[in-house]
């Protein structure tokens, strides 16, 4: 349970590892808060509250196809066309950060962002992937945890008896 920045001498996983610091379902609530803030400044100038700033929110979550009818439920001050508007500005400035989102599609773009981040989120917190990106020493067999902490031990402890000779050289290529 650490990384790199606490500078360890050896950092092993397990197959079924996670490595990520929030899951994809926290990351999208995360992502979701922050266009709901980009919402409210842009409603700042309109006549629709933070309660109604969460109606906007369910709106975008659901089809687009109710979208209208969601509108009209909630009597907000604005229209499918606006709302419609606002996905097509967004889905460019998700796609500059890695998030493929289809404003012509019939899911709500909130829903499409949940379902990339999570999706994302899953491939890329897997033991396998932090290893090819040699973000850890590799991937251990769990029947093999003994052995391998005994041998690192056992590294760890001649390290500390070694006297190390600084290279006067420079480094041969």
């Amino acid at each position: 349970m650490c990384g790199p920045a606490y500078d360890p001498r050896f950092i092993f996983a397990w197959p079924n590892a996670r490595i990520s610091v929030m899951g994809g379902e926290q990351a999208a609530k995360v992502m979701e808060i922050v266009l709901m803030n980009q919402l409210k400044r842009l409603f700042a100038t309109m006549s629709i509250t933070g309660d109604d700033v969460a109606k906007v929110a369910n709106i975008l979550r659901s089809d687009t196809e109710h979208w209208p009818k969601m509108i009209e439920e909630y009597g907000l001050p604005i229209k499918p066309d606006g709302l419609m508007f606002f996905a097509m500005n967004l889905a460019p400035k998700l796609q500059q950060m890695g998030i493929v989102v289809d404003v012509q599609s019939k899911k709500g773009i909130l829903a499409q962002l949940a379902d990339a981040l999570i999706g994302q989120f899953d491939r890329e917190s897997t033991a396998l992937y932090a290893t090819a990106r040699i973000w850890d020493d590799g991937i251990i067999d769990p029947r093999d945890t003994r052995q391998i902490l005994a041998l690192c031990l056992q590294t760890c402890r001649e390290a500390t008896q070694r006297t190390l000779y600084p290279n006067s050289y420079g480094i041969p290529r």
